[in-house]
């Protein structure tokens, strides 16, 4: 239910939070954060328009927080990037649902409430602060565990012995008598 905008949006968000005080390239963070660089263009250009980022043009210049990390709620990042969107009639026109929600659409819209409920309720500031440490969120280690590949892959190649084996299907010792792979 939640999209991949707005979960780029928020990773971006929570990137540049983990990181005041200075301007970060789209590249750049895109680079950190694992996102497309001309996708994170397009997003950072709706969260400037919300107020909740601010680009500072020319050389050095990139993005920054508009506000500080408590001042920016979760649903103001959905909002600004790929609102969600309650269900107010029937989505399939069907005219017998004229005076209200069918139980199946009450019921998905009651859902949708609760995820906005919960965004309403968060902001990156508490995000931040679960985490202990702005390592250990996705927005930062989404490039750590892309590196620990890179340089996984890059063992294997220069190890013929380990490249050799790559190939080949993983043969797991039997667990009890009889069993085999």
């Amino acid at each position: 239910m939640i999209s991949k905008t707005a979960e780029y949006a928020i990773r971006a968000a929570l990137w540049l939070a983990g990181h005041p005080g200075q301007s970060w390239s789209v590249h750049h963070i895109a680079g950190e954060t694992d996102i497309p660089a001309k996708y994170l263009a397009k997003v950072m250009q709706a969260l400037g328009r919300a107020g909740l980022v601010k680009a500072q043009p020319g050389p050095g210049g990139g993005f920054l927080l508009a506000r500080r990390p408590p001042q920016i709620g979760l649903l103001d990042i959905f909002t600004a990037a790929d609102p969600i969107r309650r269900i107010r009639s029937c989505p399939l026109d069907d005219p017998t649902h004229a005076d209200g929600l069918c139980p199946l659409h009450s019921r998905l819209d009651r859902a949708l409430a609760t995820i906005e409920e919960a965004f309403r309720g968060c902001t990156l500031a508490d995000l931040l602060a679960e985490s202990n440490d702005f390592d250990q969120t996705c927005a930062s280690n989404t490039r750590a565990v892309r590196e620990n590949l890179r340089v996984d892959t890059a063992r294997s190649a220069s190890n013929p012995a380990v490249s050799a084996d790559a190939d080949q299907p993983l043969r797991l010792p039997p667990t009890s008598k009889g069993d085999s792979q």
